[in-house]
């Protein structure tokens, strides 16, 4: 039976071979048509009739070798069909004997690094048979090997049915009987054809053989092929002789390993020598062919994912989809598919894997599917991933996913993957909420911040958690998160698209939901992050309010211009251009006084917020959150010093001095301690602003509050 490693090498001639009929090339030979003198040839005894390889009714390689011991009885080398070769054959060197010149001096140099007194006692067959008792792992793929061969036989059935070279005697006839036809008329070839017919003139001359030559080649090839393939040997050997290429049979030989059994068994009577005694040299020819970029396909993942499988290795197969994976050059997307399909398939299987590497492979391919935006197959390769991984992928997909129309199909089908929904959408939000890097501290800027691309980007993930009424809690609290930091931007446009986000009806929603569960009360959570909302809510109004009184009182209607010493027709228009101006200022100082009681109240609103005050928790029974409590406490001090202020200009272009002095009390109260959120430097300009109030007061003849002066 052929050991693992004389079947890949006897091979690779013949593969080489084949590859070349088809697609002809032009090799460097320098290497091995090396110049020099010719060495003499090695021969060995025949074999016994259990050795031989039965090739028709003799065995032909008796007519090549003779024994050392025996002498040159037989050194003919073909005696029949001579008159099928040219006659150059004869004058050129044998390319046996040339590759030899041309490896010696690397044998020698080898020999002379690695050279030993010790007298080698054992040949290479006996050497091989202890490496085979002693190496389970060379055991193992012998057995590898046999049943390879049996399935190829297996496949191929009766060769003598499925053969499709025809049967001759004569090697390249075609171009044999090209050359006589030449050599007749005297008329040149239409196309370069070889002038000698030796094995090797193909390549030493560079010219190819007659068209039909090669098809038949090519076909002989792909046999050979196939019957080395399936572990028949001799049947290959009986091939290449019956085509007249007994030269290629011979080199179906030099695997064999040698062994001289006259040297140890003390016996007078010779026995026949077995096996190739230039084995070496052979392999060496085979390792230089095999150097080249026509066995690429040998090194390719599948057949690595082939030997693996079939060995059984599969912490082995692991390990290489891991250095694959962490190579620089990303794999083809088939190739990563068909290693996550067998890592699944191998998992259902029940079959112990390296988790981690099984990992890699699944978030490699999940990866590659979001690139390719297979919406539909992503849900059901991140259910693969252990929960949490799973939730942290799928959220991050999720963030890719700019199509609104798209989203509610997404989450169905992480739905049917069984995916955790709550926490991916959670995840997804919190995600996109907390890549803004700036302080949550105070800002100086007095004007509309503008919203950007990425705030609107946050607006928008928040549809993620409207699309099922279960998770509307959790979208009223990220909600809350994301208006927390737009109102300390002063992005007041960018929270009221958040704040329109959020369904009128989720407050109602949460508390029917809590209700079916048979609670009577809210959690902590949920019942804070309503009253945030409410918060929110007013400050949104206050600030709309005083946006559209700023923006009333700035068009006030302007006074026609008299005309001085105008005629009468212009007299009369001017009358009715003061009559509409009076008309036009009441209405708009109407509607002023309406904007100013609103503002004024909504802003009040605020200030005094019920239970505690704006931005303050009513139950402190909750989880501690940190974060949330700094940016609370941050707005309280960012928000109603400014709405202050705000409500202090109103007042005071409105000229309703005294009920802005009024705010000074509101202010100081120990009730409600809005003094606690002002910074020194604002309470130094909010009294400043109040002093302007109390001086116009007493321009107007009473005290600096506004009452009647005591005569």
């Amino acid at each position: 039976m052929l050991t693992t490693c004389k079947r890949a090498l006897l091979l690779l001639p013949l593969l080489l071979a084949l590859l070349n009929s088809v697609t002809p090339r032009v090799p460097d030979v320098s290497s091995i048509l090396a110049p020099g003198g010719r060495t003499p040839r090695y021969t060995h005894t025949p074999r016994n009739a259990l050795s031989s390889m039965n090739l028709d009714d003799s065995d032909w390689t008796n007519s090549m070798y003779t024994s050392p011991q025996s002498g040159l009885e037989n050194s003919s080398f073909f005696t029949e069909d001579i008159t099928n070769l040219s006659s150059a054959l004869l004058k050129e060197d044998d390319p046996g004997e040339a590759a030899a010149a041309s490896l010696f001096p690397e044998f020698l140099a080898s020999f002379l690094k690695h050279s030993s007194s010790a007298v080698p006692s054992e040949s290479e067959k006996v050497v091989v048979e202890q490496l085979f008792q002693r190496d389970a792992v060379i055991r193992q793929s012998q057995l590898v090997v046999d049943w390879l061969e049996c399935i190829a036989k297996d496949q191929i059935g009766d060769f003598s049915d499925n053969i499709e070279y025809y049967a001759k005697n004569v090697c390249w006839e075609n171009t044999l009987h090209a050359l006589k036809m030449r050599r007749k008329s005297g008329a040149a070839f239409t196309v370069p054809l070889v002038t000698e017919l030796d094995p090797d003139a193909p390549l030493r001359q560079q010219r190819p053989l007659a068209d039909l030559d090669r098809e038949d080649d090519a076909r002989l090839l792909k046999n050979l092929f196939t019957l080395i393939r399936a572990g028949m040997t001799e049947e290959a050997q009986r091939l290449c002789k019956r085509c007249g290429q007994a030269w290629r049979a011979a080199t179906l030989e030099g695997w064999k390993l040698y062994h001289d059994p006259n040297m140890t068994s003390g016996r007078v009577e010779l026995q026949p020598v077995e096996g190739n005694p230039q084995r070496g040299i052979w392999k060496a020819c085979c390792w230089r062919m095999a150097e080249e970029r026509v066995l690429e396909e040998t090194r390719e993942h599948y057949h690595v994912i082939q030997k693996f499988v079939i060995l059984g290795d599969l912490d082995g197969l692991l390990e290489e989809f891991s250095d694959w994976l962490k190579a620089s050059k990303p794999l083809p997307s088939h190739l990563l598919r068909f290693m996550t399909h067998l890592v699944l398939f191998f998992r259902s299987l029940g079959l112990a894997l390296k988790d981690e590497v099984c990992v890699v492979v699944l978030k490699s391919y999940v990866g590659l599917l979001v690139q390719d935006q297979q919406n539909e197959l992503v849900a059901s390769y991140v259910g693969q991933l252990p929960a949490e991984l799973a939730t942290a992928q799928y959220a991050s997909f999720l963030e890719t996913v700019a199509q609104a129309e798209l989203r509610p199909r997404c989450l169905q089908l992480a739905t049917e993957a069984g995916l955790d929904v709550a926490a991916i959408t959670k995840l997804v939000v919190e995600t996109v909420r907390e890549r803004d890097d700036s302080e949550f501290t105070h800002h100086d800027q007095t004007l509309e911040t503008a919203t950007t691309k990425e705030d609107h980007m946050k607006i928008d993930i928040i549809d993620w958690l409207l699309f099922d009424a279960a998770h509307r809690a959790e979208a009223l609290k990220q909600s809350n998160a994301i208006m927390r930091k737009f109102l300390a931007l002063q992005k007041h446009d960018a929270a009221k698209l958040v704040f329109s986000k959020v369904p009128e009806d989720s407050m109602k929603e949460i508390c029917c939901q809590w209700a079916g569960l048979g609670q009577d009360t809210l959690p902590a959570e949920d019942e804070n992050a309503i009253r945030e909302h409410l918060c929110i809510r007013a400050y949104l109004e206050a600030h709309e309010a005083f946006t559209d009184w700023f923006s009333h009182s700035s068009s006030a209607p302007q006074k026609p211009a008299p005309a001085p010493e105008a005629k009468f027709t212009e007299r009369v228009a001017n009358e009715m251009r003061e009559k509409e101006y009076q008309t036009s200022l009441s209405s708009w100082s109407c509607r002023l006084d309406v904007l100013t009681e609103d503002v004024k109240e909504r802003i009040y609103n605020v200030l005094l917020f019920v239970d505690g005050g704006w931005m303050v928790d009513n139950r402190q029974d909750s989880e501690p959150d940190s974060e949330r409590s700094h940016q609370m406490a941050a707005l309280r001090s960012l928000c109603l010093p400014r709405l202050s202020f705000l409500l202090l200009s109103v007042l005071q272009n409105s000229s309703r001095h005294q009920e802005a002095l009024r705010l000074a009390d509101i202010v100081s109260s120990d009730q409600h301690r809005l003094y606690q959120v002002f910074s020194k430097e604002e309470l130094r300009r909010f009294l400043l602003k109040l002093r302007e109030s109390s001086l116009a007061l007493l321009d107007r003849g009473v005290d600096p509050l506004g009452y009647e002066l005591q005569s």
